[in-house]
């Protein structure tokens, strides 16, 4: 029995190792946000594409990088991600530059967090 667990629990980190790898390795941005738009996890085009270390990322908020969202319209959002639904929006990025882009949002999953 501690055997099997042993393997699970490797078999698992090697899977979770192998996913960060293929996430940071992506050349589009990835984001993992709470509920209430708390920015979690980001790969390093996000922080590139946006112009901020992953350190000052992991201090924002999408409301703080998705200028066109208050806090309040992330709240009514949230409810309605649906994974594989595409959204546009635009974001003003570190510099000021302002950049239009589509992206599948995969709604909250059993951990609360939704993917971007």
């Amino acid at each position: 029995m501690l055997g099997q667990i042993s393997y699970a629990i490797t078999t698992r980190q090697q899977s979770e190792a192998r996913f960060r790898t293929l996430v940071e390795q992506a050349v589009d941005a990835f984001f993992v946000v709470d509920q209430q738009g708390q920015i979690i996890d980001v790969n390093q085009t996000a922080c590139h594409d946006l112009g901020y270390s992953r350190d000052e990322l992991l201090r924002l908020t999408v409301p703080d990088i998705q200028k066109a969202f208050t806090a309040a319209d992330f709240e009514k959002i949230w409810p309605q991600l649906q994974p594989g639904r595409l959204t546009t929006i635009t974001s003003s990025v570190h510099q000021g530059t302002v950049v239009t882009v589509t992206l599948p949002l995969a709604g909250p999953g059993k951990d609360g967090l939704a993917k971007v």
